[in-house]
């Protein structure tokens, strides 16, 4: 880094030990705008545009201070130069102080808008300058690459790990760092990369500078610049050799103790057949007419010995690759090995085989898995237990993947709840005697190496479950070319030519994209993390903007009217609103909501339209950065604000609303996923001859037409039922449009999770207007000391009437639910599901 000072610094300094100079500054400002206006043609008809420059300019290099002396005298040379009489202090008409409130109001924001920003720029610089030195003196190995792939930055750990030195390794391939076989790797890391994807973290080879191999854990990340667009990336390499060494000796122990409790009950089985065949060989010497008989017979035998052991040895010894393999045997095999333990205690073992349970993976290590599972279900039982497994097909509803569950339920003791949440740590046991802590650690990374998972509920009085799953297909972590197999469903949309070599097609991976993947990438990403705090209120501001045209909507759609002219008049006494009048937000605080002819009072709905779509705005981007998926829930937000509010004051939902929304929810769905339901079901029905991208699009596509024609008919269908049950209509044909709208963008099950939330919302508020009825009217009865129980009864029973013949605007209900849908709708599924 530089030891010289920066403009900013210098501005710091001067700012500290220099008041008067700043303060001078701010004069000179003011001077300079005064000088422009005068002498210049063309700046002489902007006069508020030049005092607004230097109130910014002086707020930015001088300070807030300075910045509101600047704007007092701009105010001043104003009132001299621009409002009659010129050159005097009197101000004679309300339209200038109007002008005036608003010159200052608008150079008080933007220059303390400038100024956060000089603070901010001063920050990050500090800030840069500290992770500068972090990563110069970190123990890992970060550096950053080009697009291209060549090095660009190098730290000292970088250094220590792969042995070259900045010079020799700043411009240079980062292929130089990878082994020839993973050259492959590499690349395909940053085409990801550079198609805006991001590798997690995983576990590979790297080679060092005098050609031996260095096991590291590493993050790739994508550079971007502030304009969003990828400039490059950056990686953190770690040595992990160390750690790989002990948890392959950790794991190795394991198996080896697991063999050694395996001892006693083998060496009985193996007992068995070995009398056999010393008494079938002395029979064979005796009666030499049956000798072959009785040969055969030992041969049999000693079959059965070598298969026990053979089914042993598959607890201790990996197979050098995944293969095919069936569950519900191998848990026969693991039951058949532990059977003395079992008969020793009678616990009685039920078995519950259903479907197709063939798996890929590891098969000793999957009998590894089970036979500690069921170790630890025999332990918990006493004499007379009884033990339930089953092996059935399922899925994996966190990610849509299908695969094989195995579960094992006994009637043993509990496991206090303090001690469940830690049974997954390695070497924490309740078996103090016997127990090493270590076998349920080892089965946890054992399934997670074949991309499943495994769960264990207990209860305190008793009863144990274990459950695992493992997917149909091997999804290998260890092998270190595919670690993003973690998520397969992230692989979903992207283009078979930059999908890893392995990884299932579009066609077998019936998953989706959650939205929190979406935003969880965004994060990654750094959109969250870098909100230019201007662009930000630019957004803020814009979203005021069109949150005032929605106010025009709301007003004249309803009315028939055009949305496009005339000019907005107030209704009350029908004068055209000036253009300084019809400021968002500020013209309602200014004039304390009246208007400024007639006095008349202007609807608070109006400040909060604007206050709302301009927090739309500005959380859409917030929450998802600059692309699509802003654009998309902006679209949405918009349209569904304008019908909360139609809905609210006329109960009426516009066909011009609803219906471009239906068409704009079904176009978004070719550009962003709504990837849900159609995903899940229609790839494995139908198999698509088109590329993967085109494929997404149209599986998209179906779902967010599935969406619509749900949403529809179960609003149609519960129309057409109240109306044939009362006699009257209970819902209009506006309600059914707008789910349609709704179901076009958010695809079949957030859409059934929106009717659902605001039916119950709905209820809600329905019963809480009865109560309110009511007790509102069992108070006038008591004030007027008839608060009998009949008269009670009556009371309740006219809430109920007026809640019958209120007309609920079920739309203020279906858009606001719709819209949490839309942004925390999949995380809510996702952690109900994970309850289950």
């Amino acid at each position: 880094m530089s030891d010289k000072k920066s403009i900013f610094d210098r501005w710091a300094v001067l700012k500290r030990h220099a008041t008067l100079v700043r303060y001078s500054g701010a004069l000179v400002a003011a001077w300079v705008a005064l000088s422009l206006w005068t002498f210049s043609p063309i700046l002489h008809r902007h006069p508020f545009a030049l005092f607004l420059a230097a109130v910014v300019v002086t707020a930015r290099f001088f300070g807030l201070g300075p910045a509101l002396l600047c704007c007092a005298v701009s105010t001043a040379c104003l009132d001299l130069i621009v409002f009659l009489p010129r050159y005097s202090l009197a101000i004679n008409t309300q339209d200038d102080v109007e002008r005036l409130v608003v010159f200052v109001a608008l150079a008080v924001l933007v220059g303390s808008l400038s100024r956060q920003r000089t603070l901010a720029e001063l920050v990050t610089e500090r800030t840069l300058r500290e992770m500068a030195t972090i990563i110069e003196c970190s123990d890992d190995a970060i550096f950053s690459t080009n697009p291209e792939g060549i090095i660009t930055t190098w730290n000292r750990g970088a250094e220590r790990l792969y042995g070259y030195n900045a010079e020799e390794a700043v411009g240079t391939s980062v292929m130089i760092l990878a082994p020839p076989e993973r050259h492959e790797e590499a690349e395909h890391n940053r085409r990801v990369l550079n198609l805006g994807g991001f590798v997690e973290s995983y576990q590979t080879e790297r080679m060092h500078k005098d050609s031996t191999r260095v096991p590291i854990q590493l993050t790739v990340s994508p550079l971007r610049s502030r304009e969003g667009k990828i400039v490059g990336a950056s990686a953190i390499a770690r040595d992990i050799s160390i750690q790989q060494r002990s948890e392959e000796a950790v794991r190795r122990n394991e198996k080896l103790a697991t063999a050694g409790r395996l001892a006693a009950s083998i060496a009985h089985e193996i007992n068995n057949p070995l009398e056999a065949v010393l008494n079938l060989l002395y029979l064979a010497r005796n009666d030499p007419r049956q000798a072959e008989q009785y040969l055969s017979m030992a041969e049999q035998e000693v079959g059965r010995v070598s298969q026990l052991a053979q089914q042993t040895l598959g607890l201790v010894r990996d197979t050098a690759a995944p293969s095919r393999m069936d569950t519900a045997r191998i848990m026969d095999e693991v039951l058949k090995l532990y059977s003395r333990k079992l008969d020793d205690k009678q616990i009685q073992v039920r078995r519950r085989y259903r479907g197709v349970s063939q798996i890929s993976g590891y098969s000793g290590e999957v009998r590894q898995l089970l036979a500690n599972l069921l170790v630890n279900a025999v332990d918990a039982m006493e004499e007379g237990g009884s033990l339930q497994v089953r092996v059935a097909a399922g899925r994996q509803w966190s990610d849509g993947v299908d695969g094989i569950r195995v579960t094992l339920a006994d009637n043993g003791s509990g496991i206090p709840r303090e001690s469940l949440r830690r049974i997954f740590e390695p070497f924490y046991t309740t078996k103090k005697e016997t127990g090493t802590g270590l076998g349920l650690w080892v089965s946890r990374g054992i399934i997670k190496n074949h991309g499943g998972s495994i769960r264990v509920r207990s209860r305190a009085e008793g009863q144990n479950r274990g459950t695992v799953f493992s997917p149909e297909s091997f999804l290998d972590l260890r092998d270190l070319s595919l670690r993003e197999k973690r998520c397969p469903a992230c692989w979903r949309f992207v283009p078979s030519h930059f999908r890893p070599p392995g990884v299932p097609s579009p066609s077998y991976l019936r998953s989706r994209v959650p939205t929190r993947h979406i935003i969880a990438k965004s994060r990654q990403t750094g959109h969250l993390a870098n909100v230019d705090p201007l662009f930000a209120a630019a957004i803020f501001a814009l979203g005021l903007a069109f949150g005032s045209f929605l106010n025009v909507c709301i007003y004249r759609l309803p009315l028939g009217k055009s949305v496009v002219t005339p000019r907005s008049a107030c209704p009350h006494c029908n004068k055209e609103i000036p253009l300084y009048h019809n400021m968002p937000v500020l013209s309602w605080l200014v004039l304390r909501g009246k208007c400024s002819n007639c006095k008349g009072p202007i609807s608070p709905r109006y400040l909060a339209v604007e206050l709302l779509t301009g927090l739309l705005f500005l959380g859409c981007y917030s929450h998802f950065g600059l692309n699509l998926a802003m654009l998309k829930c902006i679209v949405l937000g918009y349209l569904l604000l304008g019908l909360i509010f139609t809905d609210a004051e006329t109960k009426l939902l516009p066909d011009a609303l609803t219906l471009p929304g239906l068409a704009l929810g079904i176009m978004f769905s070719l550009l962003v996923p709504v990837n849900d339901l159609a995903s899940r079901i229609m790839p494995g029905l139908v198999s698509l001859p088109v590329s993967g991208e085109l494929s997404w699009r149209l599986w998209s596509l179906a779902d967010s037409a599935l969406g619509a024609v749900v949403g529809a008919s179960f609003l149609y269908g519960a129309a057409a039922i109240y109306l044939r049950a009362r006699g009257v209509e209970g819902m209009g044909f506006g309600d059914v449009k707008l789910m349609a709208m709704i179901g076009a963008f958010l695809g079949t099950r957030l859409t059934v999770l929106t009717i659902f939330a605001a039916s119950l919302a709905g209820s809600l508020f329905g019963v809480s207007t009865v109560l309110a009825v009511w007790i509102k009217r069992t108070r006038r009865n008591a004030a007027r000391g008839t608060a009998t129980v009949d008269a009670r009864r009556r009371a309740w029973h006219s809430a109920r009437l007026a809640l019958r013949y209120y007309e609920m605007p079920f739309g203020v209900f279906l858009g606001g639910m719709a819209l949490l849908a839309f942004f925390f709708g999949n995380d809510l599924l996702h952690w109900y599901w994970g309850l289950l």
